[in-house]
């Protein structure tokens, strides 16, 4: 299993179609945390009323106490983490629908 972090901070306008290119793996043995880092536009509600709709249990929404940066937040995503690969990826990027398969495969 992949573990991917993303780190999330005021990436209303982008994570939508972030989580639609994760979504769109060709590989799907993934766990995600997305760790939001007290945005300050609309982002939280926004992010967790996405994560709720969509109903993925491999999609985990964590909440930072407070802003503390996108390293701490990919410090506690990488805590989480489970699984035997990690992957990083910011909130307002986008990966090809094969980038987790063709990564797998490179290292196994």
């Amino acid at each position: 299993m992949v573990s991917i972090v993303t780190p999330v901070y005021n990436a209303r306008e982008y994570i939508k179609e972030t989580i639609d290119s994760v979504l769109s793996q060709t590989y799907q043995d993934f766990e995600w945390f997305l760790v939001e880092d007290c945005s300050s536009d609309g982002t939280t509600a926004y992010l967790q009323e996405l994560l709720e709709k969509l109903g993925d249990s491999r999609l985990h929404y964590v909440q930072q106490p407070s802003n503390r940066g996108a390293a701490e937040a990919r410090n506690r995503g990488v805590e989480l983490a489970s699984g035997r690969y990690l992957a990083f990826l910011d909130a307002d990027d986008l990966w090809l629908p094969n980038k987790l398969e063709r990564q797998v495969k490179f290292i196994e």
